[in-house]
C-alpha cells in the first residue's frame, strides 16, 4: 500500500477539520454543563416541570406555524417552474430539518436532502432542484436579515441615548441596507453567471462525472439551472419581498414560541428582546458548527435573557425548555417524514434528467 493512502483513513486536512469541530463541540458543551450546574440544575429543573402546559402546548403550536408558513413560501416559488405538492414540500423541509439537526453540515446536508427529495417527487434536474433548495435557503436568510434589523431598530427605539442604542440602529439599518442591495443587483448576478467566462472558469472545477455537452461550457448545463431560481426566476421586487416576509414571518413564529415558554414560566420578557436574542443565539450556533449549534446557541441566549433583566434560573429554564420542545418536535416529524419521503412513490426520470455519464470532456481553454 505504499504511495497509495488508503480510502479508510482520511486525509490531513479534513481529519483536522472533524478535530476542531470536536473540541469546539466538547468545549460548547462542557460551557453549557458549568452554566447549568453554576445556577443550580435542581431550581432549573424544577421551575421547567411547574411550567403550565397550556402555554408550552401553545408553543409546539407555534413551531408547527413555522414549518407550515415556511412550506408555503417555498412551495410559492417552485410553483414558478411547475406544480410540486404541500405534503412534498412539509417532507422535505422536515427531513432537511432532521439532517441540519443531526449532521454538523452548516444547514449543507439539508438542503441536498430536500433537494434529492424534491427531485424524486417533481424529475425535475438535480441543479434545479437544488436551486430551488439554495432559494429557499437564501430568502431565509434575507427574512432573518430584515426582521433582526426591524427588531434592532424597535429595541434601539425604546432605550435611552446611548452607545448601544446607537450600535442597535446602525446594526438594524445596515441589516435591512444589506437585504435591498442585494435584491437591487440580482439581475446584474444573473447576467455575469451567464457570461461565457464564468461559465469555462466553473467549467474547470466541475468534476467530470457532471460534465454534459453544452454549448459554450459544460458548467453552463448545471451553472445557470442551479442559480435561476435565486437570480432569475420570481426576481421583480413584489416576488422576491414576499419570499423575505414569508421568511420573516415563519422566523417569527419561532420567536412566539419562545415568548409563550416565557409565559409557561411565568415570567415577562419583552418579545422584541427575545426575538433579538434568539436571532443572535442561532447564529451564534450556526459560525460554530456543532450538531444543531448545541452549547453555543444556548449558552448564547441564557447571557441574552440575563441581560434583559430576566433571573438567571428562569432564563435557563425557557432556553433549555424552548429548545428541547423544538428538538423534540422537529426530530419526530422529521424522521417520520424522511421515512415516508424516502418510501414514496417518485417520478420515473428521464434520461435528460439523469445524472450524466462519466466520460471525460475536455475542458475549454
Amino acid at each position: 500500500m505504499t504511495g497509495k493512502r488508503s480510502a479508510l483513513v482520511p486525509a490531513p486536512g479534513r481529519a483536522r477539520a472533524v478535530a476542531i469541530r470536536l473540541l469546539v463541540f466538547v468545549a460548547c458543551a462542557a460551557a453549557l454543563t458549568w452554566t447549568v450546574h453554576s445556577l443550580g440544575p435542581r431550581h432549573i429543573f424544577r421551575l421547567a416541570l411547574d411550567a403550565d402546559p397550556a402555554w408550552l402546548l401553545l408553543s409546539l403550536g407555534a413551531v408547527a406555524a413555522r414549518y407550515l408558513i415556511w412550506a408555503s413560501k417555498w412551495r410559492r416559488m417552485m410553483r414558478r417552474t411547475g406544480p410540486v405538492g404541500f405534503g412534498t414540500t412539509l417532507g422535505a423541509i422536515l427531513s432537511g430539518t432532521l439532517v441540519n439537526l443531526v449532521t454538523p453540515s452548516a444547514k449543507l446536508a439539508g438542503g441536498v436532502t430536500r433537494a434529492l427529495l424534491i427531485r424524486r417527487r417533481t424529475g425535475w434536474r438535480m441543479a434545479l432542484a437544488y436551486g430551488w433548495s439554495l432559494a429557499d435557503q437564501v430568502t431565509n436568510v434575507a427574512g432573518n436579515l430584515v426582521l433582526g434589523g426591524m427588531l434592532a431598530g424597535a429595541t434601539a427605539a425604546m432605550m435611552p441615548p446611548s452607545a448601544l442604542r446607537r450600535a442597535l440602529l446602525g446594526g438594524g439599518v445596515a441589516a435591512v441596507a444589506i437585504v435591498a442591495l442585494a435584491v437591487g443587483l440580482r439581475g446584474w448576478a444573473w447576467n455575469q453567471v451567464r457570461r461565457p467566462a464564468v461559465a469555462r472558469i466553473a467549467g474547470r472545477w466541475t468534476p467530470a462525472r457532471f460534465r454534459q455537452n453544452h454549448p459554450g461550457s459544460p458548467a453552463a448545463a448545471w451553472l445557470e439551472p442551479m442559480l435561476s431560481p435565486l437570480l432569475q426566476l420570481g426576481s421583480t421586487w413584489k416576488g422576491i419581498g414576499a419570499d423575505v416576509v414569508l421568511g420573516a414571518a415563519s422566523w417569527l413564529s419561532l420567536c412566539a414560541a419562545n415568548a409563550m415558554v416565557f409565559r409557561a414560566l411565568g415570567v415577562e420578557a419583552s418579545l422584541f428582546g427575545i426575538a433579538t436574542a434568539l436571532v443572535l443565539g442561532v447564529f451564534a450556533g450556526t459560525l460554530t458548527g456543532t450538531v444543531g449549534g448545541i452549547g453555543a446557541t444556548e449558552i448564547v441566549l441564557i447571557g441574552l435573557y440575563t441581560r434583559l433583566g430576566v433571573p438567571a434560573e428562569a432564563a435557563a429554564a425557557a432556553t433549555l425548555l424552548h429548545r428541547g420542545t423544538y428538538y423534540g418536535l422537529s426530530l419526530l416529524a422529521g424522521s417520520l417524514a424522511l421515512l415516508a419521503g424516502s418510501r414514496g412513490p417518485g417520478v420515473q426520470l428521464s434520461k435528460r434528467d439523469e445524472d450524466p455519464p462519466r466520460a471525460v470532456v475536455p475542458t475549454p481553454p
